[in-house]
């Protein structure tokens, strides 16, 4: 299971999030179904008050939303004018307990393919462990001069093209499958980012999920919790790709405990952790523990 797996909400300005109010965000996320968050640190590096104002922001909401076991993910918006800055907002990030980071690179970083060779490969260097997802135009193709997506194939472990179907006019099976046809050439998995925002329609949110689903994806993102109205999170709510439960560990001082009891003579059969025992079962290892004990 991927950090990504589920229904995830972005947020773009948190303070314009229910007023800011972490508590009310926690509550519509619960009711809603959403899994995780992904919420912007950085507008590019912390040199300005903009971005230490979404840096402050993040760091309040991280604790919260992470004890209320909702996922927590950064990202920023980069202009890749200074890499090495860029970098550096990143690992403030994640050692403020970002479990993981998304990079928003748009038309700002044209012409920036060496600088962004850069902060990838130093990003990289200092967080070879951070699960990393590049945020960017629905349509690859059309943007190749623009954003170099085969550097950043390189170094990031999902795609999550920016499918807003509505705000680009096409119906949204043809936005979907043109975009997932331009992303598969950079062999990453991919992770797409639907509209819940001003005229999406919820019957087209339900078929974005149902195609993301059909498609064997384990992620859908919507842009954004500022914008969403309350028949976009009702969608949300009621077109889940629902998180896997993992399985339970099987730990080992269960198998050692049953191993040690066999060896002993008191289980005189094969038992397994969580296995229901019958009451004749229990009767024979009572009796043999007894005879060990010195009984008749």
């Amino acid at each position: 299971m991927s950090i990504y797996d589920g229904t995830h909400m972005w947020i773009w300005e948190p303070w314009n999030v229910y007023g800011g109010n972490v508590d009310r965000l926690i509550s519509e996320c619960k009711t809603r179904g959403i899994d995780g968050v992904i919420v912007k640190f950085a507008n590019g590096n912390l040199a300005d008050s903009v971005s230490q104002n979404f840096m402050k922001h993040f760091k309040l909401l991280v604790g919260p939303l992470k004890a209320a076991g909702i996922t927590v993910g950064g990202w920023i918006y980069q202009y890749l004018n200074d890499p090495m800055g860029e970098v550096d907002a990143c690992s403030q990030a994640i050692s403020a307990g970002a479990e993981w980071n998304v990079f928003d690179a748009e038309i700002e970083i044209k012409g920036k393919s060496i600088q962004a060779s850069q902060f990838l490969q130093t990003f990289r260097m200092k967080h070879p462990d951070v699960v990393t997802g590049l945020s960017s135009f629905a349509i690859a193709n059309y943007h190749t001069d623009e954003v170099p997506f085969a550097e950043y194939a390189k170094y990031v472990d999902v795609m999550m093209p920016q499918i807003y179907w509505d705000e680009m006019k096409w119906p949204v099976e043809v936005a979907f499958n043109s975009s997932v046809a331009a992303y598969k050439k950079y062999g990453k998995p991919i992770a797409p980012t639907g509209q819940s925002y001003l005229t999406a329609k919820p019957a087209d949110m339900a078929k974005f999920v149902q195609l993301c689903k059909m498609a064997g994806f384990t992620h859908v993102s919507w842009w954004d919790m500022q914008q969403a109205q309350p028949q976009h999170l009702d969608a949300i709510a009621a077109n889940r790709i629902q998180r896997a439960t993992p399985a339970a560990p099987v730990h080992d001082w269960r198998l050692k405990a049953i191993a040690q009891a066999k060896a002993n003579g008191i289980f005189t059969s094969d038992h397994k952790p969580g296995e229901p025992v019958t009451i004749e079962l229990l009767a024979a290892a009572v009796n043999n523990l007894y005879k060990k004990l010195g009984g008749k």
